[in-house]
């Protein structure tokens, strides 16, 4: 996925579509050394929302699948991806 966001800036606006077809518009931040040198990268803000909305628990697997741009719903993000959620568990209230 960090090779397809483009190199320009460190934070991107990345939209996460769920099992339920809501998008969740997340940033996408890229880490770096103080010599400017890239060492990861993650979802940020909008991530928790995500989280929640999905009943993601501890143990459950996630699989990103990038959308092909004409399914893209909002054009200011550099990317859609579809989650799909292999759970460890049955969802409970409690997550």
């Amino acid at each position: 996925v960090s090779g397809e966001i483009p190199e320009d800036g460190d934070k991107h606006t990345v939209v996460l579509v769920g099992e339920d077809g809501r998008d969740y518009p997340c940033i996408w931040l890229r880490r770096r050394s103080k010599s400017g040198a890239e060492t990861g990268a993650g979802l940020s803000g909008g991530w928790r929302g995500f989280a929640i909305a999905q009943c993601l628990g501890t143990g459950d697997a996630l699989v990103f699948e990038m959308l092909q741009s004409s399914a893209r719903r909002e054009p200011q993000a550099v990317m859609h991806l579809q989650v799909q959620v292999h759970r460890a568990t049955e969802p409970t209230e409690e997550r």
